[in-house]
Formats: structure tokens, sequence, C-alpha cells
């Protein structure tokens, strides 16, 4: 309702990205921007494994690599996405972000988009995706309003785990390595890992490039690609007659 609503966003600023957010979703409703798997970017996954995935800094948000899962988020409302989404082919993908740096009062919401998502909405607030707080354990999924509470806080030093079913939509989440019972559901769509925070604050996400905290993922290698690609020699010049080498 208006009243709730009035609530819920105490301020102008608050109101204003919220509408603006809305009027976002209805000009980029989910499929006007093709997000599959190509087979040129397939191509390249099997050639360098998790090395193809990369967290991605837009011009309209202020933050800085590190390193491709390293970012540091340089304050205001920011949020960041990998270039490519969460492979379909298996039945589990799972990726792990540590906390480096966060102040007490700054907001971080970590979890799964698609893309365009609002660069400066939280990830959860938005359509199509959904989002862990860490600074309360709330989990939300398409909506700033409605959050379940699943987990607890977590602080500098923590690790946020977030589990994906491409076959099912579903989506749970792991702290320090211990998974949590609650799930959210009906995420059938080409997902991105997606963390926001309203502040500065630094991270470092883990797609499978080493161990994870949560052991499960490691047995059963739920990483988002081989750590080593494939890749392919160059063609061998002067083994066919016909090669002409200029």
């Amino acid at each position: 309702s208006d009243r709730q609503r009035e609530q819920l966003l105490p301020d102008e600023d608050s109101r204003q990205s919220y509408e603006l957010g809305r009027a976002f979703e209805r000009q980029y409703p989910y499929g006007s921007v093709d997000t599959q798997l190509t087979t040129e970017q397939e191509t390249q996954i099997r050639e360098k494994g998790v090395d193809a995935w990369e967290f991605v800094v837009g011009l309209d948000v202020n933050a800085m690599l590190q390193t491709k899962t390293d970012v540091l988020l340089m304050g205001g409302e920011n949020c960041v996405q990998t270039n490519l989404p969460i492979p379909k082919t298996n039945s589990v993908y799972y990726f792990e972000v540590k906390i480096v740096e966060k102040p007490a009062d700054v907001n971080m919401w970590i979890g799964l988009a698609t893309k365009p998502y609002p660069a400066w909405r939280m990830t959860g607030w938005n359509k199509y995706s959904v989002g862990y707080s860490v600074n309360n354990g709330n989990l939300h999924q398409n909506s700033p309003f409605k959050g379940q509470h699943i987990g607890e806080q977590l602080y500098v030093g923590d690790i946020l785990g977030v589990g994906y079913q491409p076959r099912s939509g579903i989506v749970w989440f792991t702290r320090n390595g211990r998974r949590y019972k609650a799930i959210a559901s009906g995420m059938l769509y080409d997902v991105f890992p997606t963390i926001s925070a309203d502040g500065p604050c630094s991270f470092s996400a883990n797609i499978g490039q080493r161990g994870y905290v949560f052991i499960e993922a490691n047995v059963k290698r739920w990483g988002f690609a081989p750590i080593e690609g494939v890749v392919q020699p160059p063609p061998v010049y002067g083994a066919n007659q016909n090669t002409i080498l200029l």
C-alpha cells in the first residue's frame, strides 16, 4: 500500500531510487537484452576455464577492479556483476564472497541477478534478483520491502556462499562453510553473480579458482568451470603443403 511504502521509503532519496528502479524494470523487461552464453563465450570458457569470468565496472559505477574477482567499491550506491552468466550445463554451481573491508554502517548485498540490472540498486531489490543482506541476514527477492530472515550478519573476514541450481531455479546460501536451509526459488533466468553496497567496501570472490570454505562444493566440483582451460594448440605451419609463409 502507499502508506506502507511511505514508511519503508522514509526520505526523498529512497523514494526516487525506488521509482527510478521501477522505471528501469519497465524499460528493460527480462529478455530485452540477450544474455545467453554465445558460442564464442563458450569457447572462451573452454580455453580459459574459470579465468574467463571477471567483474565488470561500468562507467556509472564507482568501483575499481583489483584483480578479475577482487573488487573495491568506492562509495555511494553501486552494484557490480560478472561479464558472463553462470552456465547451465551442470546441476549445481557455487561461488563464495569474502568480505575484505566494510565499515559497520555500510550495507552490502550478495546474490544473483539478470542483466541489465540497475547499477544503483541493491541485489534482491529489483525484478529477477535475489540477494542476502550481509548486515542482517535477510533474504530479498525482487523487492526492497519483503525480506525473509534466513541467517546471520557477516563481518570482515567472513565468507558468504551462493549456490545455484539452474534446472530448478533454486538459490541457497552458506556462511563460513555452513549451509542455510532456506532457499529462494524461481530464478530460471541467465543469472550473474551480483554484489552491491551503499558505501565503500571491498570483496574477494571465488568462483572455483581456489578451494571453497564449503567442503561439499569442493568434493562435488561446483565451480563455474575447471581451473585450467584447454588451450587449443596453434595451427602448425608448414605441415600442410598449401601453407605459404609470407
